[in-house]
């Protein structure tokens, strides 16, 4: 998706929230840590530049976050924006809802002065070390293409009633058969809300109006009010969805935990019939290179058919080498290539079966875990079968085959990545 998002940014370590200094509206107004007030100095419009980094937009002053200098200890203060190395952003994706703010120009992060939980604590440049000063949490979703959304209370997925394409189809909560029906694509807006937009009819998620038991349902989209929500975080890794025209939430009726079940308006109240947790939790794009060769994972011959398979080949800048590695809430990953959209799957559960791409499914052959091995470099482990990428007889040459193996230390089963992953 990629696109303005709004949020504001609460540093993990404190509790506190980024803030510019006092309301300032200058030039050279100094960022600080500082408890919600609900003031727009604290809150922050991410506007992505299409290079993999961000611009960061003081609401209240329209003024972008910059960097006074690139040492250790240099100031972080608000300018005129310019679109310079200084007032650019790296977001790097750490896990658990928390992600660290690099410097574009000085490769250094956002980092709360002494790890310090006091109001007023200053926020400098500081080499990254990923310590939980240097950590911090949106308050609404940031940066996340599209998703699953399952409620906290039945564990049932949101789900528009029998996969209808029209409008009025209705909402309900249902288990999670890997459809369509039940992915949604956030479309983020610069006032904060978002559209919702169910990824098999491409529709919108709508209000029918602004009353206590007002139908969900999907419509055409037309940026109405009653089809805009705010998705506010929950602390506890859920997300609240807030219609913009009422103020009122998505509501498992009556707290319902049977399939098919109505998801309706309702007063806020924060149960757990309101909160939503998303099956995608973070997601950034790379290239894989394989350590051993130093060339890099490839869709051979740019395939965008199912089973097309995987090979090593060197970097021609094609998307058919560039994937988006999405965290899920299982603390797995799917791993989707950019060029036709496919996940990344086993062909079989033996040693030596094929890796290639197949449609996106909840199959646990299409997830992943990335583990660290040593130096950088990553193992990647199918999560059904237990075997990993590994490049067929340590091979050297463009167009071997990328198949998965039994897990062993060899150089040709380690990955670099272009962004850092764990």
């Amino acid at each position: 998706m990629h696109g303005v998002y709004v949020t504001r940014w609460k540093a993990k370590h404190s509790n506190l929230y980024l803030n510019v200094s006092g309301g300032s509206k200058v030039d050279g107004g100094s960022l600080i840590q500082w408890s919600d007030d609900g003031g727009d100095n604290s809150v922050f419009i991410m506007k992505d530049c299409k290079d993999g980094t961000w611009e960061i937009i003081a609401k209240h002053s329209q003024k972008a976050l910059a960097a006074e200098g690139d040492d250790d200890g240099a100031k972080l203060i608000q300018a005129t924006p310019t679109g310079a190395p200084n007032q650019r952003w790296k977001i790097k994706f750490y896990g658990a809802g928390a992600y660290g703010i690099v410097n574009v120009k000085s490769g250094k992060g956002l980092d709360v002065e002494g790890a310090s939980k006091q109001n007023g604590a200053k926020v400098l440049l500081w080499s990254v070390h990923g310590q939980f000063n240097q950590r911090w949490m949106s308050d609404n979703l940031f940066d996340i293409r599209e998703t699953r959304f399952q409620s906290k209370s039945s564990k049932f997925y949101l789900n528009v009633s029998g996969g209808s394409k029209q409008d009025g189809g209705e909402l309900i909560q249902f288990s999670n058969d890997g459809h369509d029906n039940s992915m949604f694509i956030l479309n983020p807006h610069h006032d904060g809300t978002f559209e919702i937009i169910a990824k098999h009819s491409r529709k919108a998620l709508a209000a029918t109006g602004d009353g206590d038991l007002a139908k969900l349902v999907q419509v055409t989209p037309t940026g109405a009010p009653l089809q805009r929500w705010y998705i506010k975080h929950q602390g506890d890794g859920s997300y609240v969805f807030i219609n913009a025209k009422s103020g009122k939430a998505a509501d498992v009726y009556k707290g319902s935990k049977d399939e098919g079940a109505k998801v309706v308006l309702w007063k806020i109240h924060g149960e757990d019939n309101q909160r939503w947790f998303p099956e995608c939790i973070g997601e950034i794009k790379t290239r894989f290179r394989a350590k051993h060769s130093n060339l890099y994972l490839n869709v051979s011959g740019g395939s965008k058919d199912n089973r097309g398979h995987l090979i090593q080949w060197s970097n021609d800048g094609g998307d058919n080498s560039m994937f988006i590695v999405r965290a899920m809430r299982d603390a797995t990953f799917e791993i989707l290539v950019k060029h036709s959209g496919k996940a990344l799957a086993s062909e079989s559960d033996t040693s030596g079966a094929k890796l290639i791409q197949l449609t996106p499914s909840a199959d646990l052959n299409q997830r992943w875990q990335i583990r660290s091995g040593g130096a950088g470099s990553y193992n990647i482990v199918n999560a059904a079968t237990g075997n990993a990428f590994d490049v067929e007889g340590a091979s050297k040459d463009p167009g071997a085959k990328v198949i998965l193996c039994d897990v062993h230390t060899g150089d040709n089963q380690k990955w670099l990545a272009d962004e850092p992953i764990l």
